[in-house]
């Protein structure tokens, strides 16, 4: 048995604070640091296996917007109507429109359409609140996965643990929203499960003396 992305995988999900490849060792009985370490070193995760995982739960929606943040020059016209743009990776003829979207002095954000008759960024940025969901995946990907504690400094290394962190991620949202709950909570249940456990059945039992009776 040869240890695998699965291993990795379900020791960022179960793990509540401590994500490194010294802790997951000392809680394996069949897998030492060197193995995981190579494992992780030689392993290439590559984007289409998130992107396998990920598009069956993807609901296609012609309202949808993709979001990201990026650096470009813009013109007083472009600020104010948007700014067409190509991305990488799309068809050579396909074309979006990019809205600048000022959120205050110190925060800018970008929103996306595929609908070029769209010149209006005060429009957008009516509709720019589904930005939070956004912000809402960094926060719940940071706190519940661990993929900004990988101690590791080779560069493959890192690349496979964001990569299990973000399946990691996908997996919770799913469960989340199938149990009526949120990803936080999921994790927390496990550390009430095993609170409810001690308690019935402590591995390190309290004691106290028997009260001394004084005249």
């Amino acid at each position: 048995m040869s240890f695998s992305k699965l291993d990795y995988c379900q020791y960022l999900l179960s793990s509540q604070t401590n994500f490194t490849l010294t802790h997951l060792a000392e809680h394996l009985q069949t897998f030492s640091h060197d193995t995981i370490n190579r494992y992780l070193r030689e392993e290439k995760l590559t984007p289409r296996l998130l992107w396998e995982q990920v598009k069956p739960l993807i609901v296609s929606n012609p309202d949808g917007y993709l979001l990201f943040d990026d650096q470009l020059y813009w013109s007083a016209t472009e600020a104010k109507s948007g700014k067409l743009i190509k991305l990488r990776g799309f068809p050579k003829d396909k074309k979006v429109k990019l809205f600048r979207v000022i959120v205050s002095t110190d925060k800018t954000e970008y929103v996306v359409t595929n609908d070029l008759s769209q010149d209006s960024t005060n429009d957008t940025q009516k509709v720019c609140a589904v930005r939070w969901k956004i912000e809402q995946f960094h926060r719940e990907v940071k706190q519940t996965t661990g993929i900004e504690a990988c101690q590791c400094r080779k560069q493959r290394i890192q690349r496979n643990h964001i990569a299990c962190a973000l399946l990691v991620w996908t997996r919770l949202r799913q469960l989340a929203e199938a149990m009526g709950t949120t990803v936080y909570q999921l994790k927390m249940r496990l550390l009430s499960n095993y609170l409810i456990e001690q308690l019935k059945s402590p591995t390190l039992p309290m004691r106290l003396n028997s009260a001394t009776t004084y005249i």
